[in-house]
Order: structure tokens, then sequence, then C-alpha cells
């Protein structure tokens, strides 16, 4: 039976929040990372073999440069609206925090606009050979990244508006910032690799 003493405690201290939702993200992000490198490496080890043998890897032309270099410069300048948001929701200004993740995903979006027009002014089948499968299959991958971190970019961002997060929970910025850097950083070794030295 429980004495007047007992009801008399103070409370318990208020134990920490698991940061499980990062720890998983970012348990993703470098399952991402890895399914990117082994593409990349594929990539990279068929255009070595094909260069070798004196063949043609990918026509002079089918690239052009001038799309992807404001796609990478779009994607580096997004970086610092989500550094934003993170800021702004660990000072509790989540109008800052919603404003910028809508600039992120506003970002996102052209940069998947760009990536169709891409697809469209390449005019290089996909069954052509090995080399525009294997650039499809990167950049088609990367496309369904950037699609998925801009839905989740909004839907963070809702829920930062409605107030479901604040300087004592953070996860769910963080956690769309990760997967966000982590496609920056994919696309950034796309563009060097695929559009630049082709």
């Amino acid at each position: 039976m429980a004495t007047a003493e007992m009801l008399d405690l103070p409370p318990a201290p208020v134990v920490p929040r698991p940061r499980t939702l990062v720890v998983g993200t970012a348990l993703g992000c470098a399952a991402v990372a890895g399914f990117f490198a082994a593409l990349i490496s594929i990539y990279v080890g068929q255009r070595q073999q094909t260069l070798g043998a004196g063949e043609t890897w990918i026509p002079s032309g089918t690239i052009e440069l001038t799309p992807g270099v404001f796609m990478w410069f779009t994607s580096l300048l997004s970086i610092v609206w989500m550094q934003w948001a993170i800021y702004a929701i660990a000072r509790d200004i989540r109008k800052h925090a919603f404003v910028a993740l809508s600039l992120v995903a506003i970002f996102g979006i052209s940069m998947i606009n760009q990536t169709a027009y891409y697809f469209v002014d390449m005019d290089f089948p996909v069954d052509t050979n090995a080399a525009s499968t294997l650039l499809y299959t990167i950049v088609g991958s990367h496309m369904v990244l950037m699609i998925v971190v801009v839905v989740a970019a909004v839907f963070v961002g809702l829920r930062t508006l409605a107030g479901n997060y604040s300087s004592r929970n953070t996860d769910g910025l963080v956690s769309v910032a990760l997967i966000w850097y982590l496609m920056v950083a994919i696309y950034t070794a796309i563009w060097y690799i695929i559009y630049v030295t082709k």
C-alpha cells in the first residue's frame, strides 16, 4: 500500500530521447552510399575497358555540360538552406525552418526537372551499349533518391509547421538533412565522373 511519503516524491527526470531515427537514417545512408559506390565503380571499370580497347564509350556531344553545372551549383546552394532549417528549429523558429525546407524542396524539384531534361536531351537510347545502360541506371537511381528526399523534406516541413519538431526534438530534420547531404555528395560524384569526364 502506498504511503503519503511515497506520493510526495518529485517526478522522475526526463530521459533523453534515443536518437533511433537519426541512427537508422545514418545506416540507411551508408547502404545507399554503398549502392552508388558499387554502380559508379562498375561504370568506371567498364569505361576503362572500353576506352582501353579503342572504342567509343559515350559519343561526343551526347551530354551537355552546362545543365549539369547548374544542377551542381543548385545542389551546393541547397545545403545552405538545409542547414538554415536545422539552425532555425534548434532555436524554435518554426516558420524559418518551414521556409528553409520549402526552399530545399523547390531546389530538389528543380533538380528533378533538370534530370528529366537530361534524359530527353541526351538522345542516347538506354539499350545502345553498356555506357547507356549504366548511365541511365545511375542517374535514374539518383533521380529516385531525389524524389524520396524531396517528399521527406515536404513531410518534415509540414510537421515542423504543425509543431511536431522543436529544439527538444530535431531528429526528423537532422535525418532529412543527412539524406540531403548524401544526395548532394552522390550528385557531385555523378557530375564529375559521368557528365564531365564522360
